[in-house]
């Protein structure tokens, strides 16, 4: 039991099927790096190896830091690959392999070598979310309007196949009907 006051405690559980839901096994928590309002997320598989997992953890530092974790082995261990102290809100994984990872106020970083380095794109939006299509487009929703510290990209959804050139697919001042 907590004592009075003292809140909820978080219990980290990570768990994983290999029949489709119909049992799971807990898997260790090795390699993350884990406070009490710390929350695992799984943010992507690669689609050429089902073994090689990415996670993210909000709140490493119990505040305002998040951190990507890369899994070569179904998850049975964790190292980090990403930090930052402005929460992430986008991950995605590339059919060529590639990282892509971003903020609403710092905008986008790509890896091309599964997190060990990672370089800032030039000129990217500010992105709340990633998502890559069949095509190989990377399509972003991106700050319209900007709020806060987040610039204004003049859209709330981007698309790129380059990460160097953004295509502006919807601006909200457009739209004319519900």
């Amino acid at each position: 039991p907590n004592p009075a006051g003292a809140g909820t405690v978080r219990d980290h559980l990570l768990f994983r099927s290999n029949n489709a839901g119909t049992s799971w096994t807990p898997l260790p928590l090795t390699g993350f790096t884990l406070m009490p309002n710390s929350v695992i997320h799984i943010a992507g598989i690669r689609k050429d190896d089902a073994t090689h997992l990415y996670a993210r953890v909000e709140f490493i530092d119990n505040t305002t830091t998040d951190a990507f974790y890369v899994s070569t082995n179904s998850g049975a261990a964790w190292t980090e690959i990403d930090h930052a102290p402005n929460p992430f809100s986008a991950f995605a994984v590339r059919g060529n392999g590639d990282l892509v990872d971003g903020t609403p106020t710092t905008g986008v970083k790509v890896s091309h070598n599964d997190g060990a380095q990672w370089t800032a794109v030039a000129n990217s939006p500010h992105v709340n979310c990633l998502v890559e299509n069949s095509a190989g487009e990377l399509w972003a929703c991106t700050q319209n309007y900007g709020v806060g510290q987040a610039v204004s990209d003049d859209a709330g959804i981007m698309k790129s196949t380059d990460l160097a050139t953004w295509s502006k697919v919807l601006r909200y001042q457009d739209l004319t009907d519900a």
